[in-house]
């Protein structure tokens, strides 16, 4: 049995040291289509613990995956280099120097295909995907520095049956213990990457299908049990396309949200600025009217104070390669569901009708959506109270739909439009 799973961690560190064909940055580097986003590693580093929240396509996912490949000891360096090499991180020489390759790194992956239908089927994603963050370090069975019952306990973590078998107590611990191993091993302190945070959570609540104070205490026992009083992690990175609302526990106090287009160091690095559209433009000889007419339906993503701006990536690129305008991204599920459902109830209908006709609308920025509020927006009613408004308004920034209009004053309350023909168009197909 040793000899079988030591030839299996070998296999496992082998096939993850150099291969990076699984790792989306690597895959977009050397194409024409390529926008360099490595200064975000810096920027990550600033900071302690972060949730960053932006919509579906807009680089969430490259990303993390970005800073893992440059953060991770877990690849040779030459490979590591031929990635970045020539990129804006590497004109920082001390900086590469003291970070590049030079952390264990967990990259967790809570992608759940669909919606949550429901909570076992939530648990159950959860353990598949803490089986695949396990078994990237699989090398870690044949540790020397790791004790007899760690060996054990991580030979249940990487067998996919036994992971299954565990309860959820267990499993909402095995982040914190992946951690507290890689820092015995290595010796250093972890970097934690999680992608799809929360992903498909929202829809299914929303759809009946989940029991939201059963998600809401697994999510708040993972972060609780990862984060509060760890010692060995000294940074992470959380990524979703929604907020988990009511979330609870020290740890949640912990995380910095920041808010798609919320945060002027952040907004750059998740959609292309006007500037990269520009030069993206000029690579593929676009004409100055259909710059125009791209901008007009793709971009619009607008900051708070009106000052800076975005356009939809995805989009961005099919319309480059297409050279005509058309709807390409709708997003996940999450905002057509929310759309569909604000039409079902008389006053959210009015506040989609306005959006229609292109004017805006008004929303509290900073009230936090509390649980029974959600638990309330589930029931099927003709009216919601006005306070429960902000939770789909919130949501539908996050997911994409929804941004700040232009020149407004420094205020909790804000004015918000579609950013662009290409989701007005969308959100017009649903009102017919």
């Amino acid at each position: 049995m040793a000899s079988a799973l030591f030839l299996f961690a070998i296999l496992v560190k082998l096939c993850f040291s150099s291969d990076i064909r699984d790792n989306s940055f690597a895959r977009i580097r050397n194409k024409p289509t390529f926008v360099d986003k490595t200064p975000l590693i810096y920027e990550f580093l600033k900071h302690k613990y972060l949730f960053i929240n932006a919509p579906s396509k807009f680089g969430k996912s490259t990303n993390l995956d970005m800073i893992g490949l440059f953060l991770s000891s877990h690849r040779p360096k030459k490979v590591i280099e031929n990635q970045f090499i020539w990129t804006k991180i590497w004109e920082s020489e001390e900086f590469v120097r003291n970070n590049l390759g030079q952390y264990p790194v967990i990259h967790f992956n809570l992608k759940i295909r669909g919606y949550s239908s429901n909570y076992e089927h939530t648990v159950t994603s959860f353990k598949v995907s803490l089986y695949n963050a396990f078994i990237e370090h699989a090398y870690l069975l044949e540790s020397e520095k790791l004790g007899e019952d760690q060996i054990k306990m991580l030979e249940i973590y990487t067998d996919l049956t036994n992971i299954k078998l565990l309860d959820t107590d267990t499993v909402a611990n095995g982040l914190a213990f992946l951690a507290d191993v890689l820092h015995q091993h290595h010796g250093k302190q972890v970097i934690l990457l999680a992608d799809e945070f929360g992903r498909g959570i929202t829809e299914g609540i929303l759809k009946n299908h989940l029991d939201l104070s059963l998600v809401v205490e697994l999510y708040s026992s993972i972060l609780n049990t990862t984060f509060h009083n760890s010692t060995v992690i000294s940074h992470a990175l959380l990524c979703g396309e929604s907020w988990i609302y009511g979330l609870k526990g020290p740890a949640v106090s912990l995380i910095e949200r920041v808010s798609f287009m919320q945060r002027i160091e952040f907004s750059r690095f998740y959609g292309f600025t006007y500037d990269e559209v520009d030069q993206l433009m000029a690579k593929f000889n676009t004409s100055k009217e259909e710059k125009v007419e791209g901008l007009k339906w793709y971009g619009g993503y607008s900051s708070y104070d009106g000052l800076f701006k975005v356009c939809n990536p995805f989009s961005i690129i099919e319309y480059l390669s297409h050279k005509s305008t058309m709807v390409f991204w709708t997003g996940s599920a999450l905002a057509p569901d929310l759309v569909r459902r604000m039409l079902e109830v008389d006053n959210l209908k009015r506040l989609i009708l306005d959006l229609v006709t292109k004017k805006t609308v008004n929303m509290n920025l900073e009230k936090d959506t509390k649980i029974v509020e959600v638990e309330f927006i589930r029931n099927k009613v003709e009216e919601l109270p006005q306070y429960c408004e902000n939770f789909f308004l919130q949501v539908l920034i996050e997911a994409g739909f929804l941004t700040f209009a232009e020149n407004q004053m420094q205020s909790n309350n804000v004015f918000l439009k579609f950013p662009n023909e290409e989701v007005l168009s969308a959100v017009v197909k649903y009102t017919v």
